[in-house]
């Protein structure tokens, strides 16, 4: 008897009071397409991210004879492969990139690709049918080649399990066809698909078994056409099944996959003939589109910290947060001593022009992918290293230290000053005037553009409604979030001026310590004063907060309105800021409904 790979046990999923989804179970087997259907609204996408630990849920999930919730994120990783309709962690970078991700669940403590990481990423291209896409921009790439990307993904991450939400949502028909085709040939190879599907016909094409959900619930389950019946159609849908409509085929070459022979084991062997690509810790980076206007005359950004802007058609020099003059254009040496800076110069500039960063700044995207091997250095007053690197500029954000930077002039060294962080606004500032410095003018442009409209966009999300007496309604209700940490005895927060007070607002919610700026340090007694509906803190802290002297009595605490991101979203302070931000409203939108 064949065993399945993943089994789901009576999956419950609440928000609120409400039961979104009402103990539902699912077995996946080698070699079948198993596809989840239902109207707008049914659960199809909770029960997946539910059975793939993305969102809290009731029940068990199984592969093989171990817990999936008990698993390592790697370890759960290279058994199952989610591949959602859009990638958070792809734009900006090259197919092969996007695709060498896959192997981040194996790269243990490593932080370079080996041979075998590049064979796995190179079969993946193979079988994806993507290898004339190496050395594309991804977010240039068409909606289909897109999805064949992520799958690609998938696949050199060396899951058996793949799970799709929705991968035919907005393609034609014939990337909708080759899509289809790509994973039956997966199935046929072995591997179980577990998929989310909208169409009806769609599911009667591609699956070997059906789930059929509504309002949360299992309503039928078995063969395409046993679930179609029209007992269950009428129910659900209020429709019959009547006659048998044309079925489309694409054109072309079928979809096989392929075996490696010998002379493939040893091609892969060779070194890669694109760029290497390194994996870090940190799992986070914002989409960036190149090509928009020009950039606007000189300006003062939020926070006080002087700024020029020039024009792309302008010459002349370009003074720095202390009123030092700088030439543009013209660096070819470039060091970073700031993780501002870090993240900027990954997606501003060609890496060949960095020749080092900060070690801090290597922990977050998209400097962790660009400049990994970089050397790094965190200290101006390490100037032997410094110099050892042979800088025609170095970049800093607000430094302290005036007796290296004094030193570093003395050398005739240039250090350009951005002044302080104070936030996103302020870290869209900081792009433009990096761009403005080193000649890349429209490219600067369009990323600080594209950073803050996708923050505005999250922030004008509408509101999450409840389900009243049979209506959908949104009902008025206080959003005052206050950020803390808990180091030691101190609760700490970060107010008007830093990131997470921009974390808060572009989520949508109010910042409780609107009336503080900076980091302050609280007293237990100043935040049961400040009585936020919800606290923001990051993954893991927030009983350690709740366990302070006093704050048991907080409200948020009470009613465990703790909202907990993930540490390595919540603290990058640069393009992390829109993944934090959204993370910060998918939880608030959880926890109304």
């Amino acid at each position: 008897m064949v065993e399945p790979l993943l089994v789901a046990q009576r999956i419950s999923v609440a928000r609120g009071k409400r039961r979104t989804l009402e103990e539902i179970s699912l077995a996946l087997y080698p070699g079948e397409i198993l596809a989840l259907i239902g109207p707008n609204g049914a659960g199809k996408s909770t029960l997946l991210r539910a059975i793939l630990g993305l969102i809290p849920s009731e029940g068990e999930v199984r592969c093989g004879r171990r817990s999936l919730f008990e698993m390592h994120e790697r370890e759960r990783a290279r058994e199952i492969a989610y591949i959602p309709q859009e990638g958070l962690l792809t734009q900006g970078f090259l197919v092969e990139e996007v695709v060498a991700q896959g192997r981040y669940a194996h790269l243990g403590g490593r932080r370079q690709l080996s041979k075998s990481d590049w064979e796995a990423v190179r079969d993946a291209l193979k079988i994806a049918q993507i290898e004339a896409l190496i050395g594309r921009r991804y977010d240039r790439l068409s909606l289909g080649e897109r999805r064949r990307v992520l799958i690609a993904r998938a696949l050199a991450g060396g899951a058996k399990i793949l799970a799709l939400d929705e991968p035919d949502a907005s393609l034609d028909l014939a990337q909708k066809l080759a899509l289809f085709e790509l994973l039956r040939a997966l199935r046929d190879e072995g591997y179980g698909v577990l998929i989310v599907l909208h169409g009806l016909e769609e599911m009667r094409a591609l699956a070997d078994r059906a789930i059929l959900l509504s309002s949360g619930r299992a309503m039928a389950e078995g063969g395409p056409n046993e679930v179609l019946r029209d007992e269950a159609l009428e129910e659900v849908y209020g429709v019959t099944l009547r006659g048998e409509p044309p079925r489309f085929e694409r054109i072309g070459e079928p979809i096989t996959i392929p075996s490696r022979t010998g002379k493939q084991e040893r091609e892969a062997s060779a070194a890669p003939s694109w760029p290497l690509v390194s994996l870090n810790l940190a799992l986070l980076f914002i989409a960036l589109l190149f090509g928009a206007g020009a950039l606007i005359a000189k300006g003062r950004p939020s926070g006080g910290a002087s700024v020029v802007r020039l024009s792309d058609s302008s010459g002349g020099q370009l003074e720095d947060h202390r009123g030092h003059a700088f030439s543009r254009g013209i660096y070819q040496r470039i060091l970073s001593g700031s993780v501002t800076a870090d993240q900027i110069l990954a997606e501003l500039i060609d890496p060949a022009r960095v020749v080092g960063v900060t070690s801090y700044g290597q922990n977050f995207e998209p400097a962790a992918f660009r400049f990994a091997q970089h050397p790094s250095v965190d200290r101006l007053s390490d100037v032997e290293r410094i110099l050892a690197l042979r800088p025609d500029l170095v970049i800093v954000n607000d430094v302290a230290d005036e007796a290296a930077l004094h030193r570093l002039r003395e050398l005739e060294i240039p250090v350009f000053d951005l002044g302080p962080v104070h936030g996103a606004q302020k870290f869209a500032e900081d792009i433009r005037t990096l761009g403005s410095l080193l000649g890349e003018f429209e490219r600067a442009e369009a990323l600080a553009s594209l950073y803050l409209s996708r923050l505005e966009r999250i922030a004008a999300r509408p509101e999450p409604g409840v389900m009243e007496k049979g209506r959908f309604e949104q009902a008025a209700r206080s959003k005052r979030a206050l950020y803390l940490r808990s180091f030691g005895r101190d609760l700490l927060g970060g107010a008007s001026g830093t990131h997470y007070h921009d974390v808060i607002r572009y989520a949508g919610l109010i910042d409780a310590a609107e009336e503080f700026h900076g980091w302050p340090r609280y007293e237990a007694e100043q935040v049961l004063t400040l009585d936020p509906d919800f606290i923001v803190t990051a993954k893991g802290k927030g009983e350690v907060i709740c366990a302070s002297p006093g704050l048991e009595r907080l409200r948020a605490c009470r009613q465990r309105a703790i909202f907990e991101i993930d540490a390595a979203l919540l603290d990058d302070s640069a393009f992390g800021v829109e993944n934090a931000a959204l993370a910060l409203r998918r939880a608030y939108e959880a926890w109304v409904r």
